[in-house]
Order: C-alpha cells, then sequence, then structure tokens
C-alpha cells in the first residue's frame, strides 16, 4: 500500500479563522504542535469525516475525499482513516478479540484472514493475553493498545493520532511508539500525529509542523 495525503482547508471556527494547506507523504509521520484550541483536533476530524470545513479539498491516495466546490464529501466510514484520540474506546460487553476482529467483520473481510490479523496485531501490542477479556475490565492503557490494534487490523491508508499515548506508562508507551512508527513504514501511509510530548516528536516524527489560531507558523 502506498498513499499520500492532501489537504487544504478553511473553516471560520468560534474564535479564528482555520486555514491549512497540508501535504504527507506515504511512510511519513508528520507531527502537529501547539496551544489547546488551536486547530489540531479540527485538522484531524476535517480529514476523518467527522467535520466539514467552509471551503477547501482533501485528497488521500490521489482520490478525493472532500471538495466543497464539486460537493464531493465519502462519509467517514468510506474514507479507509483510523482516528485515535485520548480516550479511544471499546466495546464494554465485547471480548478483546472480538473487539479487534470488529472493522474486519464490519469489511466482510474472510474469516480466516481476519483471525489471523486478529493474532497478529495481538501479538504485535503484547495483549495475547487479555484475548478472552471483555473491554469492560481492562485498564485505560490496555483499551488504547485494543483499540490501536482494531485499526491496525482493517489496513487503514491514514493513520490520524490525537494524543494517542497520554493513558500509557513508560513502557507501554515505548512499545506503541514503535509498533505505530514500524506500522506507517511497513504499509508506507501517511500519519498525523497530535503531541504536546517533545518525547513523541523526537522518537517518531519525520517533521514537525506547529499551529497557532488556526494556521501554520
Amino acid at each position: 500500500m502506498k498513499a499520500m495525503l492532501t489537504c487544504n482547508i478553511r473553516s471560520e471556527l468560534r474564535s479564528f479563522t482555520l486555514d491549512v494547506s497540508l501535504h504527507v507523504n506515504a511512510g511519513e509521520i508528520v507531527a502537529l504542535k501547539g496551544e489547546n484550541g488551536a486547530g489540531k483536533t479540527t485538522i484531524l476530524r476535517t480529514i476523518a469525516g467527522f467535520f466539514y470545513p467552509d471551503a477547501g479539498f482533501i485528497s488521500l491516495d490521489e482520490k478525493t475525499i472532500f471538495d466543497r466546490k464539486t460537493a464531493i464529501c465519502i462519509p467517514p466510514e468510506h474514507r479507509k482513516c483510523a482516528y485515535l484520540h485520548q480516550k479511544s474506546t471499546v466495546f464494554p460487553h465485547m471480548t478483546v478479540r472480538d473487539n479487534i476482529a470488529y472493522g474486519l467483520v464490519s469489511q466482510r473481510q474472510d474469516s480466516v484472514l481476519a483471525t489471523k490479523q486478529v493474532n497478529v496485531w495481538m501479538e504485535r501490542l503484547h495483549i495475547t493475553d487479555l484475548a478472552q477479556i471483555k473491554g469492560k475490565h481492562l485498564s485505560g492503557g490496555q483499551q488504547q493498545r485494543v483499540a490501536l490494534a482494531r485499526a491496525f487490523a482493517t489496513v487503514p491508508e491514514i493513520l490520524l493520532l490525537d494524543e494517542p499515548f497520554t493513558a500509557l506508562d513508560v513502557q507501554t508507551r515505548a512499545l506503541v511508539r514503535k509498533c505505530v512508527t514500524s506500522y506507517v513504514k511497513e504499509y508506507d501511509i501517511p500519519c498525523l500525529l497530535v503531541t504536546h510530548y517533545e518525547s513523541d516528536i523526537c522518537e517518531m516524527a519525520d517533521r514537525m509542523v506547529e499551529i497557532q489560531r488556526g494556521k501554520f507558523t
């Protein structure tokens, strides 16, 4: 898989205008840094399809997924975006295995291939021993790893991460950073990472973009 992201959007927000142009290459991790409320999360939500800008366009893998002028707006479930935020949720009544398999079932994947994918990502994220535990019994850090495994298993074309490591301890944080970086490089997809931690940027990002009141500086 090889994809790239091109995003040029403008939207009037409550206290400022969001007006940004961004290009992320295949296999590249770009960190978005800025004050709370600067527009970072809005950019991710726009790319994922949960927020519609007033103007602009977004293309992924050279396919237009949003264009205000031509009224193109691909719904979130068809954008092949994996979007994880600080409190990514798992289904409390489902086991870890079933949580990870959920996206694959929705895509009507072959059951044998789905099982293989689930096993691969449980092993890589060190949660195989939790396979039969229900989501409601997991710690915040365990839930975050399950959510990440669920996202990876669906083979997204872009990875959008909004402070996804906050609930993790130091050891697990290092493991997940490594898994994310390896995934982006292995599958050659673009990744946007919102973080306030310099260590995340130093360990993971190929480059960093700073945003202030809706504009890149």
